[in-house]
């Protein structure tokens, strides 16, 4: 490793630069002597130039010896030592104006430093203003070159770029996924058979390096895909021979239903007539074959439920015959409670009929009676309240309105019309 140079060293080496440019930029018309003499007087090192300008105070240094040995020794005793105070007073001002002195003459030094520093700085100005035409030209040069180079480079490492990505696009088109360090391809036959790529040979390896691996994986895809292909090919035909064999089968199941359904059916209309041959009904909002009772034998009971429409579809021989047999017998003991109860209701219900229309011809015989009592006394009632003239003329309508008979022998038909006329005659008499 390169050491790491000082700050003195790096003065000592400028200093020395300064030197040459000093020699090289010198005019032609200053002698050798000249220039010796200027070079010499320039510090050779920086210590050199630190010691030559600290020499200055040196001459003072046995002075302040010597007043250290004159003032130190002094002290004031206390308050009252007013010799003592006054010649401490005393000593501090003549201290503090060499002290005033020092500082002056270091300014005064520093002073010439300085200006050494602003003229050296402005020389340096003017020979940076020459050279910086020069540096301007060659770092434009340079930095046109630099451009090239950086365009280049950045070409370079496109193509490099997009020859990695090519790569990768092959080996992802080959199934392969990618890891941090690698790609990797798995076989769909054995999970635990795979191939890796390194990532790192995306650059490392050659075309035909890389071509071979490609070539040999896809040698293995294209056994394993022709594998898989036979196998899901026969695969496909066992399910197609299976669906076959399915659909065969389902319709073979829903022949064997509707044949059933048939069955079942025909076997219902003939099981249904045999419920109503025993006298059951159905209604349409009850499912079962029911005896409707003629007299309940409760007031909520109006009816004996028998079978079931779904055990008339669905019960087998045995025991349809069985439940039959059972409807069959209880109803037989049903019908003839129901039937002696009825008849026995019946003649109640004659006997309670005859009694009634008894009552009812009474009570019309009497309200006939009252009708007729009631007529005869508004009758008499308007009788009694028309004049003579009034009951001569209803008289008269009232044989009026009486139809005359048409009768078959002129004689006696002439009489009726006689009789007509003379009663229009008298009906018109005012």
């Amino acid at each position: 490793m390169k050491k790491k140079e000082s700050s003195k060293e790096k003065f000592e080496k400028q200093m020395q630069e300064y030197k040459d440019e000093v020699k090289s930029f010198a005019k032609p018309d200053v002698s050798k002597n000249e220039l010796n003499e200027i070079t010499e007087n320039i510090p050779s090192s920086f210590d050199q130039l630190i010691q030559r300008e600290l020499v200055k105070f040196d001459i003072v240094v046995p002075a302040v010896n010597e007043l250290a040995k004159e003032f130190l020794p002094l002290k004031i005793q206390s308050v009252e030592d007013k010799e003592g105070y006054s010649e401490v007073t005393k000593a501090l001002r003549f201290i503090v104006s060499k002290r005033t002195a020092v500082e002056d003459k270091r300014k005064e030094l520093k002073a010439d430093s300085l200006a050494y520093g602003r003229a050296v700085d402005a020389r340096a100005k003017e020979i940076t203003a020459l050279l910086e035409p020069i540096e301007s030209h060659l770092k434009d040069e340079k930095n046109r070159i630099d451009t090239v180079i950086e365009r280049l480079k950045a070409e370079e490492e496109e193509k490099k770029q997009a020859f990695i990505n090519n790569r990768i696009s092959i080996l992802i088109g080959l199934n392969m996924f990618q890891t941090m360090t690698e790609f990797v391809w798995k076989s769909k036959l054995n999970p635990d058979d795979e191939e890796t790529f390194l990532r790192v040979n995306l650059e490392l390896f050659s075309d035909e390096d890389f071509d071979t691996f490609v070539d040999e994986l896809k040698q293995r895809i294209d056994i394993e895909n022709n594998i898989i292909s036979q196998r899901d090919a026969k695969a496909k035909a066992e399910s197609e021979e299976l669906e076959r064999e399915r659909k065969k089968i389902e319709e073979e199941k829903k022949q064997l239903e509707q044949e059933m359904k048939e069955m079942r059916e025909q076997r219902a209309v003939i099981r249904n007539a045999q419920l109503s041959q025993l006298g059951l009904g159905t209604l349409s909002f009850f499912n079962y074959w029911v005896y409707v009772y003629k007299v309940p034998p409760r007031p909520t009971e109006l009816m004996y439920s028998t079978v079931s429409y779904d055990e008339v579809y669905n019960l087998s021989k045995s025991e349809w015959d069985a439940k039959f047999e059972d409807v069959k017998t209880k109803l037989a003991e049903i019908i003839l409670k129901d039937e002696a109860a009825f008849v026995e209701s019946e003649a109640r219900k004659l006997e309670l009929s005859k009694e009634v229309e008894k009552q009812k011809l009474e009570e019309a015989q009497k309200d006939e009676e009252k009708r007729k009592k009631a007529e005869a006394a508004a009758e008499a009632e308007r009788l009694a309240s028309m004049s003579d003239k009034d009951l001569y003329l209803d008289y008269v309508s009232r044989i009026s309105n009486v139809s005359a008979p048409e009768l078959k022998t002129k004689k006696w038909q002439s009489y009726i019309n006689t009789i007509t006329k003379t009663i229009d005659t008298f009906k018109n008499i005012n």
